[in-house]
């Protein structure tokens, strides 16, 4: 199971590409709670990954979070990954999508190339390529 978090034209386009590869997948609207969480995709600016994060509950084995954005908190100078980990320490996997990459030509289903990264082997690694 999927989630998305950001509805915005990066996060619908990041829907588009999902529900092609997988049969569960969904967008959370703005403010709504997700619970039992698998697969969280954070398709929101940096400024607003610590405003959603509390919103997020995760269920099961399975706890990952596939970072999409790109830059530094402003207020603390803390990359994606830092905030993320003051909420949920080492308890869950974390990806981050790198690469130049645009909504536009995501839907258009244009060729772009973007990595995966990741800080450790994973035994999520082989599920994620696959999405």
């Amino acid at each position: 199971k999927v989630t998305i978090v950001g509805n915005g034209v990066f996060g619908n386009a990041m829907l588009h590409v999902l529900q092609k590869n997988t049969q569960e997948v969904a967008i959370a609207n703005r403010g709504e709670k997700i619970e039992e969480a698998e697969i969280v995709v954070l398709c929101v600016p940096v400024q607003a990954i610590r405003d959603v994060l509390p919103l997020v509950t995760f269920s099961g084995e399975k706890r990952i979070i596939v970072n999409t954005a790109k830059g530094i908190e402003q207020s603390t100078n803390k990359f994606p990954y830092q905030i993320i980990e003051e909420f949920y320490g080492n308890s869950i996997e974390y990806f981050s999508l790198l690469g130049p990459s645009f909504a536009h030509e995501i839907v258009n289903d244009m060729p772009t190339l973007v990595n995966i990264g990741y800080r450790s082997e994973s035994p999520y690694c082989t599920a994620l390529k696959q999405l």
